[in-house]
């Protein structure tokens, strides 16, 4: 999505806070469409399911429940 490069780390940070999710949404459909809204989503999604903490403790939970 263009237009996103120039912001700060600090807006960018803010921008993958779960809980201002609802607050950019908005903002995401006027600046850039529906189909940037899709993408934004999957990509907190992607950023959210990929997280090493996340990813260990999954792995960690399927070991302990096999035993």
């Amino acid at each position: 999505m263009d237009g996103w490069e120039d912001l700060s780390y600090k807006e960018r940070v803010a921008r993958h806070r779960i809980t201002n999710v609802p607050k950019f949404v908005p903002i995401v459909e006027r600046k850039f469409g529906k189909d940037a809204v899709k993408e934004y989503l999957r990509h907190i999604e992607d950023d959210y399911e990929n997280n090493v903490v996340l990813r260990v403790w999954k792995i960690l939970r399927r070991l302990l429940v096999r035993k």
